[in-house]
């Protein structure tokens, strides 16, 4: 515990924040089993863009951005796991 957790912190939060932003752009396969009626970020960014309901291309553009910028924090947090793990 007082030698490999330590050593292995780094490598399992940084796997853990991969994982995390995969789930997070995993649109496909949300869609595909619920058939689009489950409320998740991706879907909902598709379906103000297709219109189905309301148009609000300008909304899309909104959540996207805050998406891009949730996925950018978390791959900067990810390299600098990396990067303190090698300089350990």
């Amino acid at each position: 515990m007082k030698i490999g957790l330590p050593i292995l912190s780094p490598a399992l939060l940084g796997t853990f924040i991969i994982l995390f932003a995969n789930a997070i752009g995993a649109y496909a396969s949300v869609y595909a089993l619920t058939n689009g009626n489950y409320n998740m970020v991706t879907i909902r960014i598709a379906s103000l863009v297709s219109g189905d309901l309301f148009l609000e291309p300008n909304l899309a553009a909104a959540i996207s951005a805050l998406l891009m910028l949730l996925l950018g924090l978390i791959t900067a947090v990810n390299q600098w796991l990396i990067a303190r793990s090698y300089h350990g």
